[in-house]
């Protein structure tokens, strides 16, 4: 419906203007925020399908490199279905770096403390995660798969890198953490293009559309 997503997003809850700085707060001591390091965001169920071994590969050596990296990885493990390697699971589970939250109904707040989202996946519907990111006003670096691109677009609203390509995400990466003024520009443009295109009020609108068109050819 509309430019491709079936509920939109609610600008009522994703934007910044509206968070609660007790909850805030909660979210930052979850995490052990300080405001000296760079948060990077990655959202989603831990699975090979969601790119997360390359995302926790490439951090895995950014972060050897500059140590006010930290990735917060918000997702549940999911084993039975499409585990991520040893190996990845280690580098989950060992980096200091590396905060690992299971499960969170508050994602408006780690999207607000980021400086990035990594959406790694290698397929997607339509992601809602980056609509509210882009609501959010929190900078996206993403894959280059159906649904994302209908939101990003490279070098306007963010940066997209080829799915499964570890090289290509860090390339893409650390050109993101190399300029943060361009990455907020990008995530500025990107609030737009939501409010214009994907908030819930201009969804409803073309669903009622849609309705009064379609009572009216019954009508004829």
């Amino acid at each position: 419906m509309g430019k491709g997503s079936s509920n939109g997003v609610d600008l009522s809850r994703y934007s910044t203007e509206v968070l609660k700085m007790e909850i805030l707060d909660e979210i930052k001591k979850l995490v052990s925020y300080d405001h000296q390091y760079r948060y990077i965001l990655n959202m989603g169920r831990i699975v090979k399908d969601k790119g997360v071994e390359e995302v926790l590969t490439v951090f895995d050596r950014l972060s050897k490199e500059d140590p006010q990296l930290r990735l917060i990885v918000l997702g549940a493990f999911e084993d039975d279905l499409d585990p991520i390697s040893a190996a990845a699971k280690n580098i989950l589970e060992t980096n200091p770096a590396i905060i690992h939250i299971d499960w969170s109904d508050r994602v408006e707040y780690f999207m607000h403390i980021a400086e990035l989202l990594l959406h790694a996946s290698y397929r997607e519907g339509f992601p809602n995660t980056l609509l509210q990111s882009g609501a959010m006003g929190c900078p996206i670096v993403c894959t280059n798969i159906e649904g994302s691109v209908d939101i990003v677009t490279h070098g306007e609203t963010g940066l997209i890198f080829q799915p499964g390509q570890a090289a290509d995400l860090e390339e893409k990466l650390r050109d993101a953490l190399k300029h943060p003024d361009q990455m907020k520009q990008y995530s500025r443009n990107l609030r737009k293009k939501v409010e214009d295109n994907f908030s819930q009020q201009y969804l409803h609108e073309c669903i009622r559309q849609q309705y009064l068109l379609l009572l009216k050819k019954n009508r004829a």
